[in-house]
């Protein structure tokens, strides 16, 4: 019980910790001139790998003005005015119908032929190399750009309403894995969990490549898989049903994983529950998990091996493999998805 009071107290720190110093960059909050000190401490101090300040070598009482003014910036949210919301233009249905219109566009532009058609991943792979040749490939970009930046504008002018509809549907719905990846695995599931729910709620895979850098190897063959399986549902979009089988939705998960202090603490107190406990130590921070795989690195592997907390890609989570061999593994299926910027620092 200490622990996870330890903890919760932390995460909550975290957050004001981030607030503050967001305030402070943003120029949303001025300090007196006796606090410019802490100020430039709080502004000073290194950024960890999930967006939180690294408060290790903070003095307590620059923590206590960071905190402070972090709980003043959250609470400044409230009273802010919010945007005017665009009022709807379009109804759910009519949405979801140009939202996969979009998505046939994007393919045909990527692939070059009709999803309608049979095609094997090999089968996709080899029509788009046939477009990329030396000779077709200015046309290709050509066509793929244009496709893309109509798929951009009407994310920017709907994914808000697409998100609120979700969450105004109503009957028995089910959400599906947010993967990052829609391919046959994730048609399947979405075929069988259709038997126990009125609509399945999907999170939009495409979405996530026009917010961030996914760091993918080979991202417009990635994105033509995950298109080419999605558009097998479009029968379903088409017929209109009043009650819709089926609902792409945007996530935003790469927004709240790089921009929102809430989801980012959210994110470190997980793997510190989880890693944290598998090792027996007490740990705050990723950064000191991370600290103490470097300098313990035996006790590490073993408490994860120990506790398979482990599996790489392709992997079946009921069979053993030790931490090492795993580990290899992982690296393997990653060099076919990631792209060398994100193996580095592996």
């Amino acid at each position: 019980m200490a622990n996870n009071e330890q903890q919760r107290e932390h995460a909550d720190r975290a957050q004001k910790i981030i607030f503050g110093r967001r305030a402070l960059e943003t120029g949303r909050i001025k300090i007196p001139p006796d606090q410019e000190q802490f100020a430039r401490e709080l502004l000073a101090a290194p950024i960890g790998p999930l967006g939180l300040v690294d408060v290790r070598n903070l003095s307590q009482e620059t923590i206590r003005f960071a905190s402070t003014l972090g709980l003043a910036a959250r609470a400044m949210q409230h009273f802010e005015p919010e945007e005017e919301r665009k009022p709807q233009m379009l109804s759910a249905q009519e949405i979801q119908l140009e939202l996969f219109s979009h998505f046939t566009h994007f393919f045909v532009a990527l692939v070059g032929v009709a999803p309608e058609e049979n095609l094997t991943r090999q089968d996709i792979k080899e029509h788009m190399l046939a477009l990329l040749s030396k000779k077709n490939e200015p046309l290709w970009r050509a066509r793929v750009e244009a496709v893309e930046e109509e798929l951009r504008a009407f994310y920017e002018e709907y994914r808000a309403e697409i998100y609120r509809q979700a969450k105004a549907l109503g009957g028995v719905k089910l959400v599906t894995g947010g993967q990052r990846a829609f391919e046959h695995s994730a048609l399947q599931g979405i075929r069988i969990s259709s038997l126990y729910a009125d609509t399945q709620l999907i999170p939009d895979p495409i979405y996530p490549h026009f917010v961030g850098d996914l760091h993918l190897n080979a991202q417009p063959l990635q994105l033509a898989f995950s298109l080419y399986f999605l558009l097998k549902l479009r029968p379903l979009v088409d017929a209109q049903l009043p009650v819709p089988p089926i609902f792409v939705f945007p996530s935003f998960e790469k927004d709240l994983e790089k921009n929102d202090p809430v989801t980012m603490t959210g994110i470190n107190d997980l793997i510190v529950r989880v890693v944290g406990a598998a090792c027996d130590g007490i740990f705050t921070q990723v950064e000191e998990l991370a600290e103490f795989s470097v300098k313990h690195e035996a006790r590490f592997v073993e408490a994860i091996d120990r506790a398979r907390l482990f599996v790489p890609l392709g992997a079946d989570p009921n069979r053993y493999m030790p931490a090492r061999d795993a580990a290899a593994l992982y690296l393997e299926e990653l060099e076919c998805v990631r792209d060398a910027s994100a193996l580095e620092h592996l």
